[in-house]
């Protein structure tokens, strides 16, 4: 069951009206937890692509030159979609509560893993 705001009172202006739905809305969405970090989540994410990552590059030596590192490659794509995915989540600051462990996640993502610089995400984001 959903929680409903009671009806803002007709001499509040639109303005004190948004604003009163936005706080019920937001004290509701923090009463229901969606808003708490899940750690185990994002560090799983973590190693799991970190695993797949390595095990595509290993898949890439033992293929050779062959046109099944066009599967590979692909297999690559999807990876990276997603380590860019985690890497968007640290640069907003969903994974940790401190910005420092976000900014360093960022770059380590970003940077290190998908090859894209976490500076140009930040000044063109």
């Amino acid at each position: 069951m959903t929680p409903t705001a009671a009806p803002a009172p007709p001499e509040m202006s639109v303005r004190e009206r948004h604003v009163s739905e936005f706080t019920a809305l937001s004290q509701a969405v923090n009463a229901t937890g969606l808003m708490e970090r899940r750690y185990g989540h994002y560090w799983t994410r973590f190693a799991v692509l970190t695993g797949l990552l390595g095990a595509l590059v290993a898949a890439i030596v033992l293929v050779g030159h062959s046109w099944w590192q066009m599967v590979v490659a692909a297999l690559l794509a999807v990876v990276l979609g997603q380590v860019m995915f985690l890497g968007h989540d640290a640069a907003h600051r969903q994974i940790f509560r401190s910005g420092r462990w976000n900014d360093w996640a960022s770059l380590v993502i970003a940077n290190l893993y998908a090859g894209m610089s976490y500076g140009w995400w930040q000044h063109k984001h």
